[in-house]
């Protein structure tokens, strides 16, 4: 897998948060464990979320799939 939470200059227990969260949010949207830009995506949004924000695995796969599904049904309403 290409992205290495575990590089991250934050603390280990945060690190198992974010990456938690991002097996979670990712069975949640029924991707693959493959490298293509979706899934990118999905970590640098966990990253985003998960660094800046106080909360664990669960909250941030929440807001991260809230995320998606806002992003998701603004595209649908613009025809995109």
């Amino acid at each position: 897998m290409p992205w290495r939470f575990d590089e991250l200059a934050i603390e280990p227990g945060r690190i198992e948060e974010m990456h938690c969260a991002y097996e979670k949010a990712r069975a949640a949207l029924g991707l693959a464990l493959v490298s293509d830009k979706i899934n990118e995506f999905l970590v640098a949004k966990i990253v985003e979320l998960g660094t800046t924000e106080d909360c664990g695995a669960d909250r941030l796969c929440e807001k991260v799939l809230a995320y998606f599904h806002a992003t998701t049904s603004l595209l649908d309403e613009s025809g995109i």
